[in-house]
């Protein structure tokens, strides 16, 4: 048989579950926002060294030019 439980009880645990939600819920935002962060970081090195790989693969295909 299925237990009964009471209306207080049930709004107990209703409550619990909900607070705990909440937390996780704060605690993945907090999370995905510093994830954001570090990836576009990342993101940013990536365009520096890009950026002077071809740097200066353009300056070695001048002297080589001269």
């Amino acid at each position: 048989m299925a237990r009964t439980i009471s209306r207080d009880a049930l709004k107990q645990k209703i409550s619990k579950l909900e607070t705990a939600i909440s937390k996780n819920r704060q605690q993945y935002d907090q999370l995905t926002k510093e994830l954001k962060e570090l990836l576009d970081k990342k993101k940013a090195l990536q365009s520096e060294e890009l950026m002077k790989a071809i740097a200066g693969s353009s300056h070695r295909e001048m002297k080589s030019e001269i």
